[in-house]
């Protein structure tokens, strides 16, 4: 009960919290069991016309697991991203199991939270250099990734972003189209952190007007200055000029905080003669 393995019901007595799932132990990089995350199974009749069963039930925070601090797959995966000197960062205890099978084995789960600080303080202490988010497609997916990669920048790290076609998941999509086809898109789809930036904020409409354009140049030359690496900064500059068609001059005055070029004084016309 203190774990969250039994829980007491209304009426006396206890009920097993993880009954008819299949279950993923999530273990320290040592390999000590600290909780648990459990999917339903297909054919549970648990559900009734007012109520539907949560696809995952997870460990509660417990003296030995703390969510913020721990990632899925670690035990299994540290000494490919030590080799790698790249983390790839997933969503799910699935995607992790279907990428190892697959043979893809630099990948830890953030288990279905935004990436935190201490869980990338955890991969920096493998020495990793790159981090792959690889979230979903939706939404909620590519908020997560964002801000994966302020916490990236804010630890050293050189973030980078992969989404999948047609909102596929990395469980789905080695099942799908196998493990080549996974490799070759983790290459060809992977954005750096200011393409990112720049294709988030053009999906949203957000650099239809000049007031948006300039905002989202604001967000990109911020985010820039995080990285904290003069020489990689002007190459994301180059970067980012070309993704926003801006002079590439601007974007080094602006970020120099010289702020914007001053307009040209405006000619008046000549007096018209009769």
């Amino acid at each position: 009960e203190a774990v969250g393995l039994a829980k007491e019901r209304s009426g006396g007595g206890h009920y097993d919290a993880f009954r008819d799932r299949l279950m993923f132990p999530i273990l320290s990089p040592i390999g000590k069991v600290l909780g648990f995350g459990g999917r339903i199974l297909p054919d549970t009749q648990t559900g009734s016309e007012d109520y539907t069963p949560a696809k995952y039930v997870n460990s509660p925070e417990t003296e030995v697991y703390q969510k913020s601090r721990v990632l899925y797959g670690m035990k299994h995966s540290k000494r490919a991203i030590r080799t790698e000197r790249e983390a790839i960062v997933v969503e799910g205890y699935a995607d992790v199991i279907a990428l190892w099978d697959a043979g893809v084995r630099n990948v830890v789960a953030a288990s279905g939270t935004a990436l935190t600080s201490k869980q990338v303080d955890a991969l920096k202490r493998l020495d990793v250099q790159r981090l792959v988010l690889l979230f979903d497609a939706d939404e909620a997916g590519q908020n997560a990734a964002q801000k994966g990669v302020d916490v990236a920048l804010s630890v050293g790290l050189a973030p980078y972003a992969v989404s999948l076609p047609d909102g596929a998941d990395p469980d789905s999509f080695v099942r799908q189209f196998g493990a080549d086809a996974f490799r070759r898109t983790l290459v060809e789809e992977r954005l750096d952190f200011v393409a990112f930036l720049v294709r988030r904020a053009r999906d949203a409409g957000r650099l239809a007007t000049p007031e948006g354009k300039a905002a989202v140049v604001r967000q990109v030359l911020a985010t820039i200055k995080r990285r904290g690496d003069r020489i990689q900064a002007g190459e994301y500059r180059r970067r980012a000029a070309a993704d926003l068609d801006v002079y590439e001059t601007d974007l080094r005055r602006q970020y120099d905080g010289q702020g914007a070029p001053r307009s040209p004084r405006r000619l008046e016309p000549p007096p018209e003669v009769d």
